[in-house]
């Protein structure tokens, strides 16, 4: 069963490239592209054969995409999407 968890525009924002590990804000920290709103459109569904699919818990696959600033899709896992 695949289940769709949608998620307001302003309350997620994006870190890729040289943002990934900048340690800007101490060690082991990564600055975000831009503000909260400039990626949009964020979705996450559970991929199918999670028997429980409410919860994220470690082990867990989701598939996740999104619009607007380093628009892309990702399958949690780290296998990029199309």
């Amino acid at each position: 069963m695949r289940i769709s968890f949608p998620v307001r525009g302003t309350e997620f924002a994006i870190s890729s490239g040289a943002n990934v590990g900048s340690d800007a804000g101490g060690a082991g920290t990564s600055t975000f592209d831009g503000p909260p709103g400039a990626a949009c459109g964020l979705g996450v569904t559970a991929r199918p054969g999670d028997p429980d699919p409410g919860p994220f818990e470690p082990g867990d696959r989701q598939d996740l995409v999104w619009r607007g600033q380093g628009a892309g899709a990702v399958r949690c896992g780290g296998d990029p999407v199309g």
